[in-house]
C-alpha cells in the first residue's frame, strides 16, 4: 500500500472514491432490452427504458442476484428490505428526465476492502452499495451532439467509498482491489474502455487545525492512471489556491487527460428532488436470493481478503516454480485470464521468462490499443509459441513479429503462412540489404547531404524509413551496420 502522499504545504488531502459497475446481465435492469446492441445507435429501446407513459418497469432478478454476490464479496450487509426512488434532473442523455436508484433505502451498507500494507492488511470503509440504471450517451461532433440511449436503463451498482484514503497513489490501489474483486466474483466484465467500470473522485485538502475544505469531484476516471493523475493534479491545483488565499468552491470537474476542467457547481442532495418509485415495491430479499449469491463466490467473503491471502501463496508458488520476479507475478496474476493463458503457454513448452514479458509488455499493449479483454480475441498459446520460436530461429525480427501479432490478435491465422504469403521472412542477404539501402538514400538525397554535413539525427530518420521499405524485415544490428557503412564519406 503507498505511503502518505506528501505536500511542500501542510495541507492534508481527504479522498473518497464513488464507482459505478455495470452488471453482468444480458438484458437491462427494468425492461427485456439487449444489454450488447452492437455499435448500431438506438437499437436497443423500448417503451420503458425511454420512459413513455404507461410503461411499466419490471426490475431484473439476476441484477438483484449480482448485487447481492458484491455485497457479500466485499464483507457488506444485506438489507432485506430496500427501495427504488426517482432521482430527478434534466439532461439530454436521460430520456426520462429521471434515473431510478436506491437513495434512501439501498441494499448493502457498512462493507470494507483491503490493501495491503507490508504484512498487514489494512480495511477502508465502504459506506454503501445500491442498485441503479445508466442514463444513455451524447456524442459530439463539433457543436452538434447527437444522443445514443443505448445504454439508457443498463443496470449499474453505486459503491460508495468513505472518505478515508490519504493519497492519490493509495486511490488507485483501492480502484485497482475493488476492480478486481468484482471481477473475480463474476458480478462485471471491468472492461473500463467499455464503460463497464467507471470511478468518481471526490477530494477535499484538510487544513493543520483539522477543519476540512470544499469537496471536490472528478467525473467518470475511466482507468486506474487517471484516478492518480487526476486526484495529483487536483491536490496541487487546489494547494495553490489555498497558498495564495482564494477560496475554493465546491464544484464538479472532468479530467481531460493532463488537467480538470469546470463541469458544473457541485448539486446537493436537493437538487435531485428524490422520490419513492411509485411504479415499483419494495425489494424484498429471501434465503432463497441470498444463498444462490453466497455460493457463487469463487472464495469466502470478504473476498478482498481471500484474494490478498491467497496472493501470498501463489506469489511464492510462482516465483519458485517458473523462477519470475515478484513483480512480474503480481502482473500476470491479476487477470484470471491473463493468469491462465500464461499457465497453458509455459505448459505447451514455453520459457516462463519470455512469455511473461510477452504478456506484459507486447499482449497487455494491444489490448489496451483495441479496448478488449483477451479472452475476446483469437490469439492462443500456440501462436506466442510460434512467434517466439520464429525469433529463436532467426526466420523473423521482432518487428514483423509485433506485426503478426496485431494481425492474429484480431482475426487469428496461421503464424508462418501469414509470413510466407507476405513475404516477411527475415531478409539475411547482404546485397538485398544494400540494394535496399542504396534505395532509401536515393530517394532521400536531401537528407543524405545535410547528414553529411553533420545533422547526425538524421541517421534515425534514415533507419527508419529502411525499415519501412523493407517492410522490418532486416535485424536492427544489420540495418545499422550497413546504413553507416553506406554513409561513411569516400575517401
Amino acid at each position: 500500500m503507498t505511503q502518505l502522499y506528501s505536500q511542500p504545504n501542510s495541507w492534508k488531502p481527504v479522498i473518497g472514491l464513488e464507482v459505478h459497475a455495470q452488471l453482468n446481465t444480458k438484458s437491462k435492469l427494468f425492461c427485456p432490452c439487449s444489454t450488447s446492441p452492437g455499435d448500431t445507435a438506438n437499437k436497443a429501446l423500448c417503451p420503458v427504458c425511454m420512459g413513455h407513459p404507461g410503461a411499466m418497469p419490471c426490475l431484473n432478478a439476476e441484477a438483484v442476484h449480482l448485487a447481492l454476490r458484491a455485497g457479500l464479496a466485499l464483507g457488506m450487509r444485506l438489507h432485506a428490505r430496500s427501495r427504488f426512488d426517482r432521482k430527478h434532473y434534466f439532461y439530454p442523455d436521460t430520456p426520462k428526465g429521471y434515473q431510478l436508484t436506491q437513495q434512501e433505502w439501498p441494499i448493502c451498507t457498512s462493507g470494507r476492502l483491503h490493501l495491503r500494507d507490508g504484512e498487514e492488511l489494512v480495511p477502508f470503509i465502504i459506506e454503501r452499495l445500491h442498485i441503479e440504471e445508466d442514463s444513455g450517451r451524447l456524442q459530439h461532433h463539433g457543436e452538434q451532439a447527437l444522443g445514443d440511449w443505448n445504454r439508457a436503463g443498463i443496470p449499474l451498482i453505486e459503491i460508495v467509498g468513505a472518505p478515508d484514503l490519504e493519497s492519490p497513489e493509495q486511490a488507485e490501489d483501492w480502484f485497482r482491489m475493488l476492480h478486481r474483486v468484482l471481477v473475480v466474483a463474476g458480478v462485471c466484465g471491468g472492461a473500463m474502455e467499455k464503460g463497464e467500470l467507471r470511478c468518481d473522485a471526490n477530494i477535499s485538502l484538510k487544513s493543520p487545525n483539522g477543519s476540512l475544505g470544499a469537496r471536490i469531484e472528478v467525473k467518470n476516471l475511466n482507468s486506474f492512471r487517471n484516478v492518480r493523475r487526476a486526484l495529483q493534479h487536483e491536490v496541487e491545483r487546489l494547494g495553490a489556491l489555498l497558498q495564495s488565499g482564494e477560496q475554493v468552491v465546491s464544484e464538479t470537474r472532468a479530467w481531460t487527460g493532463d488537467k480538470t476542467v469546470l463541469l458544473r457547481p457541485k448539486e446537493q442532495t436537493a437538487d435531485y428532488r428524490f422520490m419513492p418509485e411509485p411504479d415499483l415495491p419494495d425489494l424484498v430479499l429471501t434465503d432463497a436470493m441470498v444463498g444462490p449469491a453466497v455460493n457463487a463466490l469463487p472464495g469466502l467473503p470478504p473476498l478482498d481478503v481471500h484474494l490478498l491471502r491467497s496472493d501470498d501463496d501463489t506469489l511464492a508458488k510462482w516465483m519458485k516454480t517458473f523462477g519470475l520476479a515478484r513483480e512480474q507475478v503480481t502482473v500476470l496474476t491479476r487477470s484470471p485470464d491473463m493468469a491462465n493463458f500464461f499457465g497453458q503457454c509455459v505448459e505447451s513448452g514455453g520459457k516462463p521468462e519470455q512469455i511473461a514479458q510477452w504478456i506484459q509488455r507486447d499482449v497487455t499493449a494491444q489490448l489496451k490499443k483495441r479496448g478488449v479483454a483477451l479472452s475476446e480475441t483469437p490469439l492462443s498459446p500456440a501462436h506466442i509459441l510460434e512467434l517466439q520460436a520464429g525469433l529463436d530461429q532467426g526466420t523473423i525480427t521482432r518487428a514483423v513479429a509485433l506485426r503478426i501479432l496485431e494481425w492474429v490478435m484480431v482475426r487469428g491465422g496461421d503464424i508462418q503462412g501469414l509470413v510466407a504469403i507476405q513475404g516477411l521472412e527475415r531478409i539475411r542477404d547482404a546485397a538485398r540489404i544494400q540494394a535496399l539501402v542504396a534505395q532509401v538514400l536515393a530517394e532521400h538525397t536531401e537528407q543524405v547531404t545535410a547528414y553529411a554535413a553533420g545533422r547526425s539525427e538524421l541517421f534515425g530518420f534514415l533507419m527508419g524509413e529502411l525499415r519501412s521499405a523493407s517492410k522490418g524485415c532486416i535485424d536492427p544490428r544489420d540495418m545499422t551496420m550497413a546504413l553507416s557503412q553506406a554513409l561513411e564519406p569516400k575517401a
